[in-house]
């Protein structure tokens, strides 16, 4: 398991402590052969909700990013090749360009303002 996955799973397990209680993780065999105890989330559905959650946010955190980059000065093109990072709304607009398609991608959030300053 990655670094970065084991981060996401405490954050997630974290979540989950914090709206069902302390009993939402529990400490489990990894398997009936294998009897190390991992954490484990007591319900797969609240699991699942709350990785939902994480990834909304996450999403969020990389548009709010994008439009500061875009507000220092940087590319549509630099900040898409940046990490090999392709906004997911880039993916689907076929017809556009990739700097339009991204523009619009970027402007899809729930801001406080309804447009970003930097689109007409």
């Amino acid at each position: 398991m990655t670094e970065a996955k084991q981060l996401i799973e405490r954050a997630i397990h974290q979540i989950l402590t914090e709206k069902h209680g302390p009993g939402a993780v529990t400490r489990r065999p990894l398997s009936v052969r294998y009897p190390v105890e991992v954490d484990a989330p007591s319900d797969l559905r609240a699991a699942i909700s709350a990785a939902k959650y994480a990834a909304h946010v996450a999403e969020g955190l990389m548009r709010e990013y994008a439009r500061q980059a875009r507000g220092h000065g940087l590319t549509w093109a630099s900040t898409r090749n940046s990490e090999s990072w392709s906004p997911v709304g880039c993916l689907r607009c076929p017809r556009s360009s990739r700097t339009r398609g991204a523009s619009r991608w970027s402007a899809r959030t729930s801001s406080t303002t309804s447009t970003p300053p930097w689109i007409p």
